[in-house]
């Protein structure tokens, strides 16, 4: 079983979406050529939840999710619930953006989160 979403809040209601991103470092010239390098064969991976309704106890079990885990630093697993049956799941993740009480106080009823897949 995940650890995340914690105990009593609901899988995100909508606008949920698995994005795969490739390091590319790409040099663009004055004649409009570019040269680009895969810097890495591993894709990033990340998933962004959106949770609409939520009620003010359950957006707290989110935030003080968020706070023992002291923010990005430590990991966690998901599932995900696009999961192929070849892919392991659930995943390691961890939030890859920043978060603060005042976005959750400002979003009332809804909140958005980016986790980023890790190896550990």
């Amino acid at each position: 079983m995940a650890d995340f979403p914690p105990v009593g809040v609901p899988l995100p209601s909508f606008d949920y979406s698995d994005d795969i991103e490739y390091e590319v470092d790409v040099s663009e010239y004055d004649d409009l050529s570019e040269q680009r390098a895969l810097l890495s064969s591993t894709p990033k991976q990340y998933f962004r939840l959106m949770w609409n309704a939520l009620s003010k106890t359950k957006m707290d079990s989110v935030w003080d999710f968020y706070i023992t885990k002291n923010g990005s630093f430590t990991s966690f697993t998901y599932s995900n619930p696009n999961a192929t049956p070849s892919e392991t799941d659930p995943v390691i993740v961890r939030f890859a953006e920043k978060m603060t009480r005042r976005q959750f106080e400002l979003n009332i009823l809804s909140i958005g989160i980016l986790l980023k897949r890790v190896s550990a």
